[in-house]
């Protein structure tokens, strides 16, 4: 497993199970997770709930994010990242499975108001999101370095 960030020691860490999508469309682009208030990029994905398996997680995300159930789900890979709470209050290991998938029906509006989802190239995608290990994750399944 490939790991990213850098682990503080002496502290302890919140194991966070996590499930990501890279959603394509037709013409390869990324469709990623602007958040409105400070434009920072996430792939669609989050935590996994205790009855929940992976693909349950990933359906459930995606439609909270973006309101678009998907199709062709396919295992790509999977990462851990360390990092800090924004407001610094706990330490986070994301253990996080990342799956390709395209977009299905526009079922309803996404649940989370804050959530805009964008469509970007790959490069781009992989260029502009937080979190390393999703960045990784783009760039694996579209082949780059």
């Amino acid at each position: 497993m490939h790991l990213f960030g850098t682990k503080e020691p002496d502290q302890k860490y919140i194991k966070r199970l996590a499930v990501y999508g890279i959603m394509y469309d037709h013409s390869s682009r990324i469709g990623v997770i602007q958040r409105t208030y400070d434009k920072l990029l996430f792939l669609p994905g989050g935590g996994m709930e205790k009855e929940e398996n992976e693909l349950e997680t990933l359906r459930r995300e995606v439609m909270e994010e973006t309101g678009y159930s998907i199709s062709k789900p396919s295992f790509l890979c999977e990462a851990t990242q360390f990092f800090q709470s924004r407001d610094g209050s706990q330490y986070i290991q994301n253990i996080a499975s990342f799956f390709s998938c395209t977009p299905g029906l526009k079922e309803m509006e996404p649940v989370e108001e804050d959530h805009e989802l964008i469509w970007l190239p790959p490069d781009e995608a992989a260029s502009g999101l937080l979190h390393e290990h999703q960045a990784w994750a783009v760039r694996k399944w579209n082949g780059l370095p």
